[in-house]
């Protein structure tokens, strides 16, 4: 890993060790570190692609297909209940 300069990929297949399961916690304790902007897309894992509305005073807003709802932030993005995406990537 040390030598990867612009990407690494790594794959899985099966049940995801523990090196795999240190890295995505540790993915989303630096994505829970950048502020969330209206507007910025995420994606959370019950509720399905959404938009971030505000951010404040611990807590996010982010309207879903069927109504808005809140989150503690970043406790939602460090617990792996969401996650920011771009836009304009197509996102399973």
């Amino acid at each position: 890993m040390t030598r990867a300069k612009n990407e690494l990929h790594i794959y899985s297949c099966g049940r995801e060790s523990e090196f795999m399961e240190q890295l995505a916690a540790q993915d989303r304790k630096e994505s829970a570190k950048e502020p969330a902007m209206p507007g910025q897309a995420v994606m959370h894992r019950s509720f399905g692609r959404g938009t971030v509305l505000s951010c404040g005073d611990g807590k996010i807003t982010v309207r879903f297909e069927d109504k808005e709802r809140a989150f503690l932030h970043p406790g939602a993005i460090e617990a792996g209940y969401m996650r920011f995406i771009e836009e304009d990537k197509e996102d399973i």
